[in-house]
């Protein structure tokens, strides 16, 4: 009987033209405990999320997750139904390629680092904006009952749109803003003017504006 080789020699050729597949799972934080991000034994696949993965930080108690290395993720949920949990970032790029949320007992603070992406984020607990960049496509939904808080004189990016529907307090700081990115302040939403502040067009692209609905 004549065999042919045909079919292995075309699956060799397949197998080393193909591109690298990457494969998306879901990633959670396991523990109720302290931690750096790109720690894998934090997380209950033994891995840090990347690149198609969607990352929850969940896990009931309050403790924080240091961000301490640049990753992008398909999406992003933050908090759980307990305790508070907060993901700190300081100086890292954190890219949201998804629709992410922020639940009411999550919290984002972000001293430094850029928090980017085309993914739109759902703000329902709060974020703290002490510096760096907020920047992307994706737009930033503030939910009624959530929270906005802009402090500190550091200088400060925005390039990103955010409607606000909720309360936010900008009590220090220059923002520098761009690319056509809009604050919208919707009616049922609060933005309050409490210091020394300054919005300039000083970025690339079409001027940003405030709206106040």
């Amino acid at each position: 009987m004549r065999r042919s080789v045909l079919s292995p020699i075309l699956g060799l050729m397949f197998g080393l033209l193909s591109p690298t597949m990457v494969l998306a799972d879901t990633i959670s934080w396991k523990a109720a405990v302290n931690g750096n991000w790109n720690d894998a034994t934090k997380w209950d696949k033994n891995k840090v999320p990347g690149v198609g993965d969607d990352a929850f930080i969940t896990f009931d108690g309050t403790y924080t997750v240091t961000f301490n290395a640049a990753a992008e993720v398909a999406s992003l949920t933050l908090g759980g139904s307990t305790g508070t949990q907060t993901l700190s970032n300081a100086s890292q790029m954190l890219t949201l390629d998804g629709a992410s949320t922020i639940n009411p007992n999550g919290a984002y603070s972000q001293s430094g680092g850029t928090l980017t992406g085309a993914g739109a984020l759902s703000l329902k607990g709060t974020v703290n904006w002490s510096g760096g960049t907020i920047s992307g496509a994706g737009t930033t939904a503030i939910a009624a009952g959530a929270a906005l808080n802009i402090s500190t004189g550091t200088t400060k990016t925005l390039t990103r749109s955010v409607t606000n529907a909720g309360t936010t307090t900008w009590t220090d700081g220059a923002i520098n803003t761009g690319q056509g990115a809009t604050f919208t302040n919707q009616s049922s939403g609060l933005l309050l003017l409490q210091g020394d502040t300054a919005w300039s067009y000083n970025q690339s692209g079409a001027a940003a504006q405030i709206v106040n609905q």
